[in-house]
C-alpha cells in the first residue's frame, strides 16, 4: 500500500454505532485525511473484533485485500470491477477456508458468470449473508481459473484492460 493504514476496533456493535453514528453491518474502509494534522491519506478499516477472536481469521484479511485494492485504484486512478475486488480479497482469508468453500462449490448448477461480472456495490449490499458469501467464492472462483488459464502476466493484463473500461 502507498498509504499507512490504520485499524479500529470496537469490542461491541453498540459502542461503533454511539461513536460513528451508523448500524454496523460489516466493516467498514475509507481513504480520508489522517487526523495527525498532515496533509497524506490513511486508509481507515473500520471493523467490531468479536471477543472470540474470529474477526482476526474470518474478517481482516478480506478487508485488508479491499483496503489495499482501494489504495491502488485511487493511485492509479483506475476502478476495477466488484468482482474483483470480492474475489481477490477472499482469496486472502485462511487458505483451509478458501479451499473448503471453493470445494463446496456445486460445479454441476449452471452459474451465470455475467451476473457475477455485472454486479454492483449497491446491489451486492442487498444481497442476504448466504448469497453475499455465495457471490465471493464464485468470484475467487473465477479469479483462480483466469488465472490458471491466462497465466499471472495475462491475468494482470486482464484486470489492467478491465479498470479501464475495455472487456
Amino acid at each position: 500500500a502507498t498509504k499507512p493504514c490504520m485499524l479500529v476496533c470496537f469490542p461491541t456493535q453498540e459502542m461503533f454505532k454511539d461513536c460513528l453514528k451508523v448500524d454496523y453491518k460489516e466493516p467498514k474502509i475509507s481513504i480520508a485525511k489522517g487526523l495527525d494534522g498532515q496533509d497524506r491519506e490513511v486508509v481507515t478499516i473500520w471493523v467490531v473484533a468479536d471477543a472470540q477472536g474470529n474477526w482476526l481469521k474470518t474478517t481482516l484479511p478480506e478487508k485488508v485485500g479491499r483496503a489495499i485494492l482501494l489504495d491502488y485504484e485511487q493511485t492509479n486512478q483506475i476502478k476495477l470491477p466488484l468482482w474483483v475486488h470480492l474475489g481477490t480479497s477472499y482469496l486472502n482469508n485462511d487458505m483451509a477456508f478458501v479451499r473448503d468453500n471453493l470445494a463446496s462449490l456445486d460445479l454441476s448448477k449452471n452459474y451465470d458468470v455475467s451476473d457475477l461480472f455485472k454486479i454492483t456495490n449497491e446491489d451486492f449490499v442487498k444481497k442476504s449473508q448466504q448469497d453475499s458469501h455465495d457471490i465471493k467464492v464464485h468470484a475467487a472462483f473465477c479469479c483462480l481459473m483466469i488465472r490458471k488459464e491466462l497465466g499471472d502476466k495475462a491475468f494482470a493484463d486482464m484486470l489492467s484492460a478491465v479498470s479501464k473500461g475495455n472487456t
